[in-house]
């Protein structure tokens, strides 16, 4: 059964310290999510860690063409098999999305939690990968608060992605969903 289904992955993804996070609120995240992406036919799901577990959750069809990205080839073949099981359109390919993005045309690219770290390793490095994305949608998700919880992180990663998406036509909309902040970029109707 789905129930079972999600059991399973929520263990799984409690394995994990930026899906564990989200566990608490994960059906208000893919809420907030499907209100704007709606049912898309191509997903971009880059430095995707087990985030593709929240497939369940998404409620997309089988038939979603989803392709992970990650360098972690362990984690890729593990993902490889949940797609056989659930997704047979889906894919789970070793890439260096900073090096060489993914070129496939998508309505929408997650990047959960890892433009903080992607800016911190070289500045500047994500106003190239969204510039490179060729999305409709792209949607950024990162921490509000520290990890203490003691202070707000939500002025200075609005910051940060702002400066990435700057001199673009871009439509920039945000929301809240538990402890994390989702960006959703428009680069295109």
């Amino acid at each position: 059964t789905i129930s079972e289904q999600k059991a399973w992955a929520a263990g799984v993804m409690s394995k994990h310290a930026s899906t564990r996070e989200r566990l608490p609120h994960l059906d208000e995240f893919c809420g907030k999510l499907r209100k704007i992406i709606g049912s898309p036919g191509t997903v971009l799901d880059l430095a995707c860690a087990l985030d593709p577990l929240m497939l369940l959750w998404l409620d997309l069809p089988a038939e979603v063409n989803f392709f992970a990205y990650d360098i972690h080839k362990p984690r890729l073949e593990f993902l490889s098999q949940f797609f056989a099981l659930k997704y047979p359109s889906a894919r789970a390919i070793h890439q260096d999305i900073l090096g060489e993005p993914p070129e496939i045309e998508a309505d929408c690219a997650f990047f959960f939690k890892e433009a903080h770290r992607l800016e911190k390793h070289r500045p500047g490095s994500n106003r190239e990968l969204f510039a490179a994305l060729n999305v409709r949608w792209l949607v950024v998700s990162l921490p509000s608060r520290d990890l203490s919880g003691h202070h707000s992180l939500e002025a200075y990663h609005t910051q940060l992605i702002e400066r990435a998406i700057a001199c673009q036509s871009w439509q920039l909309t945000t929301d809240l969903a538990g402890d994390e902040i989702l960006f959703f970029i428009q680069k295109h109707d």
